[in-house]
């Protein structure tokens, strides 16, 4: 159903708010048979950074966690890409995903304790919360906190009904890596690509390293209205 005035996203957004509302009214804590825990353990005046994996962007993919962040936080960052998938929480927002970047607005503008920096993925799977958490030591008047996101690995896997237990996990996004010899020692090879690296051109390098029989699937843009796996 949409709402009139609202896009698909919005109008959905906006039903998912309410039944969270509802939810945290009845449930604010949860019980493991002994005690009462909390379900988020940062004190609420405490200024706060949240990393959130948005997973592949589509926002039926975002976590509830990772919805709670952005409905709570004082500002968004993140790359342009990322930002657009966030738009509808209307907060304001700030276009960097470098360190040095994020580090300079964060000390420039204190009157921002909830921030919430938007990344693609998960944020363990070759995400830049890694290079981000470097800056620890310069932001300690921060809670810090890792928010996991449903990764392409896991959701790819999913459509195309294969498990990745058992998978070599590599990226070609920036990176120098000699795939063609990992693909030809391992049984399963899950790529991350950059825009050097085609399907055709490793298709051909396969070839002449006599891997031409090796079975390539492509998955482009998952979780968007123009997903395509083949």
């Amino acid at each position: 159903m949409k709402e009139e005035g609202l896009s698909y996203e919005e109008a959905l957004f906006t039903i998912y708010q309410k039944l969270l509302v509802n939810l945290e009214n009845e449930i604010d804590l949860i019980d493991n048979g002994e005690e009462n825990v909390k379900v988020r353990s940062i004190p609420e005046d405490r200024k706060r950074i949240d990393l959130v994996g948005i997973g592949s962007g589509s926002y039926q993919m975002f976590t509830i966690e990772a919805d709670e962040c952005f409905r709570d936080c004082d500002v968004i960052l993140g790359a342009k890409r990322m930002l657009e998938c966030v738009k509808h929480y209307k907060k304001p927002m700030f276009n960097e995903y470098k360190g040095a970047g994020i580090l300079e607005f964060i000390q420039n503008h204190p009157e921002y304790s909830k921030i919430a920096i938007a990344l693609s993925g998960d944020t363990g799977f070759y995400s830049g919360a890694k290079s981000l958490l470097k800056l620890k030591e310069e932001l300690q008047e921060y809670e810090i906190k890792l928010v996991p996101g449903i990764s392409s690995l896991i959701s790819f896997a999913a459509k195309i009904q294969v498990s990745w237990d058992n998978a070599k996990l590599i990226s070609l996004h920036g990176r120098e890596v000699n795939y063609i010899k990992i693909i030809g020692e391992n049984k399963k090879t899950f790529s991350l690509l950059g825009n050097k690296f085609t399907i055709s051109e490793i298709a051909k390098q396969l070839t002449e390293h006599d891997l031409g029989e090796v079975r390539i699937v492509l998955g482009e843009n998952l979780s968007y209205p123009d997903e395509l796996i083949i």
